[in-house]
């Protein structure tokens, strides 16, 4: 197990991680986890192309 200095001594449990594009992360930062989330895609499926902005629905 590798330790990772987060800036305090609990714990920290990792869950829910799932890949993203780059491109998807500037688009989360834009306009907020939600309007990604609910879009149709699966989160497990990295050969997936990667979201656009003109598909939010949001």
């Amino acid at each position: 197990m590798r330790r990772i200095e987060v800036g305090d001594d609990l714990p920290i449990n990792l869950q829910g991680l799932y890949p993203i594009h780059a491109a998807e992360a500037d688009l989360i930062a834009a306009h907020g986890l939600g309007p990604f989330w609910d879009m149709e895609w699966d989160p497990y499926d990295v050969g997936r192309p990667p979201a656009r902005p003109g598909v939010l629905t949001r």
